[in-house]
């Protein structure tokens, strides 16, 4: 019996109804093109949650400590930006709004009911892992794949919100500018999202075990094949951030509710059979990797280049499983010579960090030093640190 099992949903049960206080607003910055300040006090708050959180986890081993400070940082997180965006914009303090045409009302009705879809789905998707789980294979596996799930789950969160804060400034783009400019523009976008999807996998994939087995406990650690799938569709879901972003740029919303229920409905239908089979944990992981793989990796790059670009999407997805591909050989190699590295502990987890980010810069540099992407993302850094620097 989980101790304290009543207050820790207390816990999860207030963090998720506090994310909406005074949240509603933040929708006005990325309007206005100003995510950015969404996004500098999201991060800000997320990495100073991580770390503290962190530290609870390691040093007082407080579980419900740690959901304190969760909710403490996303309400502290909402009341700063909602006292930001007052500032930036008065006139939301005065009440002299006008109603919108039937037009608009209508194609926004539409756009919302096509979101709402696809957010069901996607949450269907994400969240009945453990549902399947705990019913088919056993409470005690929820509760080890949790630790990783959070873990995977906060990096993710992280990443999508620097990939997702261009979606303003990209549907400009593709207002003002020409369409092969705008095709350019994602080749960019997806080869940064691709570097980061590559390096955060291989650190995850490189540290997952031992960061856990500090944490919680090594009774808690899942077999490395489990471990290997989990890091493959966290791998496999960052690089899809490309099209989603691209998506809402060009709000493109027709079929993403009905694709997104399809893709929930098969990924619970290949678990189960999976289980069935006797793949048990493994099996739940696959079904979300395949669900990915047969639907995910190919439907919003369809929608992008048909409703987008006018053309075939051909090209652009042989480019990116190619991509997929060597990236998957590139983790493997990294975690295969830092495997050499037997230092246990934390000092283990950052030296094998460290080791594995200088092989990743020697590779990717050594691959791609002709590649037009690569070189972009090259200037973007030089710019990041000589802006640092002053």
């Amino acid at each position: 019996v989980i101790s304290h099992i009543y207050i820790i949903y207390l816990c999860y049960l207030t963090n998720s109804v506090s994310s909406y206080f005074l949240n509603y607003k933040r929708g006005i910055l990325t309007a206005s093109q100003k995510d950015y300040v969404n996004i500098i006090n999201q991060v800000s708050f997320q990495i100073i949650q991580f770390i503290i959180q962190f530290l609870v986890l390691v040093y007082l081993k407080n579980f419900i400590l740690y959901l304190v400070v969760q909710i403490l940082c996303t309400v502290t997180s909402n009341i700063t930006i909602t006292k930001k965006i007052n500032k930036i914009f008065p006139f939301l303090l005065l009440n002299n709004s006008e109603p919108l045409d039937d037009e608009k009302i209508k194609k926004l009705k539409g756009n919302i009911l096509e979101i709402f879809g696809s957010r069901v789905g996607g949450i269907v998707l994400n969240s009945t892992d453990n549902i399947i789980i705990s019913s088919f294979i056993g409470v005690i596996f929820v509760g080890k794949y949790s630790n990783y799930a959070l873990v995977a789950t906060g990096i993710q969160s992280l990443l999508n919100k620097l990939v997702s804060a261009t979606t303003p400034s990209i549907g400009n783009f593709i207002i003002n500018g020409d369409i092969k400019a705008v095709e350019k523009l994602l080749k960019k976008h997806f080869f940064i999202n691709y570097t980061l999807a590559v390096f955060s996998a291989t650190l995850l994939i490189v540290d997952f075990q031992p960061f856990v087995a500090i944490w919680a406990g090594k009774s808690y650690l899942l077999s490395f094949l489990t471990v290997i799938i989990l890091v493959a569709n966290f791998y496999l879901y960052q690089v899809r951030q490309t099209a989603t972003t691209f998506l809402f740029a060009f709000g493109i919303f027709r079929f993403q509710g009905i694709k997104s229920i399809i893709e929930a409905l098969t990924n619970i239908f290949i678990s189960i059979v999976l289980i069935k089979l006797g793949w048990g944990i493994n099996g739940v992981l696959t079904g979300t990797l395949l669900t990915t793989i047969l639907i995910s990796s190919w439907w919003e790059n369809r929608q992008i280049f048909h409703y987008g670009f006018k053309k075939s999407v051909k090209s652009f997805l042989i480019r990116q499983y190619l991509f997929i591909i060597l990236g998957v050989l590139i983790i493997g190699v990294v975690y295969a010579i830092t495997s050499f590295v037997l230092i246990g502990g934390l000092i283990g987890i950052i030296v094998r960090s460290i080791i594995a980010v200088l092989i990743l810069c020697i590779l990717f540099t050594g691959l791609f030093w002709r590649n037009e992407e690569f070189n972009y993302l090259m200037y973007l850094i030089r710019r990041i640190l000589k802006s640092i620097k002053k």
